[in-house]
């Protein structure tokens, strides 16, 4: 099932903005190049304030050639994660940085359980929900799927 595949992924190998005290938990496939993922990611802090965990999982949509999948790469690698995305999500430069990084897996990963764009955002229950969700939506969403 999808739940389980995305179970399967240790939670280190994702990009995470957590809450204090998470209620229940998104897994989004990401590209940061993305503008209605880059709008997802300015309503992570109101996400995270409903008690939703956001666990980002890279999806390059030009595939790993691509400008978005360096971007990705530098954010995964970078020491500190959110800091980057929160860079690369504000259309800002992010240091270059490389590393041996879960993206090409993860990009996989998402085509093979039928992810086609992004962001797609997977609820605790296995359930995608393709394309932008306004937080408070999404939050009922989440909240009702753990």
């Amino acid at each position: 099932s999808v739940a389980q595949t995305i179970a399967a992924v240790p939670v280190g190998e994702m990009v995470v903005f957590a809450p204090e005290k998470p209620k229940t938990h998104i897994t989004v496939f990401t590209d940061t190049d993305c503008v209605y993922c880059q709008k997802l990611h300015s309503e992570v802090p109101e996400l995270n304030r409903l008690g939703v965990e956001v666990r980002y999982m890279a999806f390059p949509r030009q595939g790993m050639a691509s400008h978005g999948a360096s971007t990705l790469t530098s954010v995964w690698c970078a020491k500190d994660q959110q800091a980057a995305m929160n860079k690369a999500k504000a259309r800002e430069e992010v240091p270059v940085a490389t590393c041996d990084s879960a993206i090409a897996e993860q990009y996989e990963l998402g085509q093979m359980i039928g992810v086609q764009g992004t962001p797609a955002i997977i609820l605790a229950d296995g359930q995608i929900i393709p394309g932008y969700q306004p937080a408070p939506q999404l939050a009922e969403l989440a909240l009702q799927a753990k």
